[in-house]
């Protein structure tokens, strides 16, 4: 991974724990010249009105304020940054359904839970 010394890795990483938001990132990934609109986006969701609005004051913020897109003047056109298009696809793959979280409890011989507090 090429070094990015202004980048916060914890907003990085943040962001990153949201399926929808490594969706958006691979999505953009995947066109030409990383950019989409918000639209298109949304338009890949269910029901995209919700989506968009979603987009628009949860996901898109996240993922600006990550520094792994940047949004056009009027917020309609997003593209990724160099921090984004850097990023490892291992990072960015979708969730395994039925895979532990890496954050749930353990068991250990004898039935106690580990919760890794140690």
């Amino acid at each position: 991974m090429t070094t990015h010394p202004e980048v916060d890795w914890s907003a990085v990483f943040a962001a990153l724990a949201s399926s929808r938001r490594r969706a958006v990132l691979r999505r953009l990934r995947a066109t030409a010249h990383g950019s989409l609109s918000v639209a298109d986006l949304a338009a890949d969701a269910a029901d995209p009105a919700a989506s968009t609005l979603e987009f628009d004051h949860v996901h898109l913020p996240k993922l600006v304020d990550a520094g792994l897109i940047v949004a056009d003047d009027d917020g309609g056109t997003v593209t990724t940054t160099p921090v984004a298009e850097a990023l490892p696809d291992p990072l960015l793959a979708p969730e395994e359904h039925g895979a532990p979280s890496p954050a749930a409890p353990t068991e250990r011989a004898g039935g106690v839970a580990d919760t890794d507090d140690d």
